[in-house]
């Protein structure tokens, strides 16, 4: 795993590492690696670019929460990972955004070799560039409709359980908290089945 992680800090695949700020590096994911629950983002934000981890910001304070209430704990039980592995930005970099498609497909080489290795049980995708990417979902198919709802892929060899992303929850679900607590509970009852 840490050569795969190398690999990831030196990627220049795609221009996105042009636009990092100066010290910083495409982050690889983070956790024990022989977790059997990995957590699938989306791409960098602008704490995680700075710190060089994902989900550091208000949305890995949201993540951490939500573990904890799942009696998860983020130092040993889950490795967290994101599809992208710099930060997307607009508005001369004070910004973020979403990933192109281009940016996804240079970059998802990643998080399949990450997986090949860690070989979870479970993949928690946090909304829909990581759902969509690795359940292999038209574009079009809305998050609403594959919240929650665990699919065993077996070209991963995993159990798949979509979830909004946190940065959501925080601007627009407030009211889907709950909701996606019970989601990584469940996660964690596939885990505890296998």
């Amino acid at each position: 795993m840490l050569e795969i992680q190398q690999k990831i800090r030196n990627c220049k695949r795609c221009p996105l590492h042009k636009d990092m700020p100066d010290g910083c590096h495409p982050v690889p994911g983070i956790g024990p690696h022989d977790s059997k629950i990995v957590i699938v983002g989306e791409a960098l934000g602008e704490n995680e670019s700075i710190m060089e981890e994902p989900f550091v910001g208000r949305a890995g304070e949201l993540l951490n929460k939500i573990l904890k209430d799942c009696n998860l704990s983020r130092e040993n039980d889950v490795y967290i990972s994101n599809m992208v592995k710099c930060r997307p930005t607009k508005n001369n970099g004070k910004s973020n955004r979403p990933p192109t498609s281009d940016e996804i497909q240079s970059c998802k080489i990643w998080i399949w070799s990450e997986l090949k290795k860690l070989q979870p049980k479970v993949i928690i995708t946090l909304g829909a560039v990581a759902s969509k990417t690795l359940l292999k979902l038209k574009p079009s198919t809305s998050m609403k409709s594959i919240v929650g709802i665990a699919k065993y892929v077996d070209y991963i060899g995993s159990t798949i359980v979509p979830c909004y992303h946190p940065s959501y929850l925080l601007q627009h679900g407030r009211d889907k908290l709950e909701e996606t607590k019970e989601h990584f509970a469940f996660a964690r009852s596939v885990l505890d089945e296998l």
